[in-house]
């Protein structure tokens, strides 16, 4: 078989390696935490180990919203919510993390009357302070003054 050639001899080789990613996203929602909140908009951001292909939401069981890893909330009624983020990496594993977090009116404005009281009240100490000594040096400046006078004559 003169000029015969077999067709799978494999004349010129090379190596190819590879690695298969069967492993998890992780994720950490930054925010919003497990709080009280009183105000929207209100951030939405997370941290990701790795690359992300797709990144959704979904706020109290509603439809999922794409979006980039950093988001808005807006429009929060009062009461407690649920997110809950799906991320997907470029290989296709999807985990999903959850939080739940309260919104309130109330909460910020007996926080901020607290603040307000706790500032209103270092103040009016800071204010009374000055005001005494004050006074104080304006007494001494007076009797030494008066002093000089009741001795000049």
């Amino acid at each position: 078989m003169a000029g015969y050639a077999d067709p799978f001899i494999v004349r010129n080789s090379a190596s190819v390696c590879f690695a298969v990613n069967t492993g998890l996203p992780e994720i950490t929602i930054l925010s919003p935490a497990n709080h009280n909140y009183s105000a929207t908009p209100m951030a939405l951001n997370l941290w990701a180990n790795e690359p992300l292909s797709l990144i959704t939401y979904s706020l109290d069981g509603q439809s999922n919203v794409t979006f980039s890893g950093n988001a808005t909330l807006e429009g929060l009624a009062a009461g407690t919510h649920d997110l809950k983020i799906y991320a997907t990496d470029m290989a296709g594993n999807t985990v999903a993390k959850n939080v739940q977090f309260d919104m309130g009116e109330e909460i910020m404005q007996s926080t901020l009357e607290s603040q307000y009281l706790g500032l209103s009240s270092v103040i009016l100490a800071a204010v009374l302070a000055a005001s005494i000594v004050v006074i104080t040096i304006s007494l001494l400046i007076f009797f030494k003054k008066r002093g000089r006078e009741v001795g000049d004559h």
